[in-house]
């Protein structure tokens, strides 16, 4: 891109009319809301949620991809959508798989005068630096995803944590019901970090535990519906 060419953001948007869906209601009005996926691979999947069961934008993009990251921070902050998906449609089931095996962040619209988003960086972004806010996602982005490897590095160095996943999985898959494991599984849930872990065997074993839990919270659901 040449200096002082405008970067079109629109393009790395894989939300198209060929993967798009006709909502069951009207959306076009709704503020997006961001959810982040980090994986291991430095991986970024941005998606542009108009509500729980609908995305109006998903890009994939590097890590440290800065600038795209930013514009397309800015982009979703200052713009609305008229087409609508879903994740598996847009990026198909292996590849849904693949990112949603991530380390999921929560960016949503604060309603807090003075502060537009609550980030789960430690900070809002305020109205009054509103034009800092995609270069602050960017920035934000690749200093959290360092204190995720760190706290990986600090929990699993000595590699005594592997058998404490092992016992997990084990209570989890031994037919005890959803209420009686809650508790690990809220254990669970605050570590979602290791999902980041370079330790392969760690990795694969908090996330069959996580996969677990998700199997036990779906069929209690199920049978008190």
């Amino acid at each position: 891109m040449l200096a002082g060419e405008k970067m079109n953001v629109s393009k790395y948007n894989l939300i198209n009319i060929n993967n798009s869906v006709i909502t069951n209601y009207n959306l076009e009005n709704e503020k997006i809301e961001l959810t982040v996926y980090l994986n291991l691979d430095k991986t970024v999947c941005i998606i542009g949620k108009a509500d729980n069961n609908y995305c109006s934008w998903l890009s994939i993009t590097n890590l440290y991809d800065f600038q795209i990251n930013k514009e397309i921070f800015d982009f979703i902050a200052n713009n609305r959508f008229n087409i609508f998906s879903h994740e598996y449609l847009v990026l198909g089931n292996e590849k849904y798989r693949e990112i949603m095996d991530g380390y999921i962040l929560h960016i949503t619209r604060s309603s807090i005068e003075g502060k537009c988003w609550l980030t789960p960086f430690g900070s809002y972004y305020g109205e009054d630096s509103r034009k800092h806010h995609g270069r602050f996602f960017a920035r934000d982005l690749q200093n959290f995803n360092t204190y995720l490897q760190a706290m990986c590095e600090f929990r699993t160095d000595d590699g005594s944590y592997i058998d404490i996943l092992k016992s997990y999985l084990n209570i989890l898959t031994s037919g005890v019901n959803y209420q009686k494991v809650k508790p690990l599984i809220t254990i669970l849930q605050r570590e979602q970090y290791l999902k980041l872990s370079s330790n392969k065997i760690i990795r694969d074993l908090f996330l069959d535990c996580i996969k677990k839990s998700d199997y036990l919270y779906n069929r209690y659901m199920d049978e008190v519906r």
